[in-house]
């Protein structure tokens, strides 16, 4: 396991041909900027590595319930740490505070990480 210290991360959503600099993180942002990609990229959707990011798309469409909540859960602690090297999951929770809104929280061994995620049509 590496320690956090050598965790360090490009942002994900900004382009060099934009003009600004990419922002760079280090430590827990950059953990953090890893778990934002992973979320923000629908698994199947790279290219080069087609079983990498989210599987949370199959429950876009599901009524909110503690059974989804729990779903979710466990999908996001299966497939996460497959697809993030170095990254311990010691506890999750997702909640629906709107209709098309979950927010998902996870705690690991760096601290911890919160998100809110649109359901639905996008």
């Amino acid at each position: 396991m590496i320690s956090v210290e050598q965790v360090f991360e490009l942002d994900h959503l900004l382009l060099p041909s934009s003009g600004q600099n990419i922002k760079s993180y280090q430590g827990k942002d950059a953990m953090d900027e890893r778990i934002s990609e992973w979320m923000d990229t629908p698994q199947g959707t790279l290219a080069d590595r087609p079983s990498w990011g989210s599987n949370l798309g199959a429950y876009k469409f599901e009524p909110q319930s503690v059974d989804l909540a729990v779903s979710i859960e466990m999908a996001i602690v299966r497939k996460l740490p497959r697809d993030i090297e170095n990254l311990d999951i010691r506890g999750i929770g997702v909640s629906f505070p709107l209709i098309d809104l979950m927010t998902i929280t996870i705690l690991s061994q760096i601290g911890l990480f919160a998100a809110n995620v649109k359901m639905g049509d996008e």
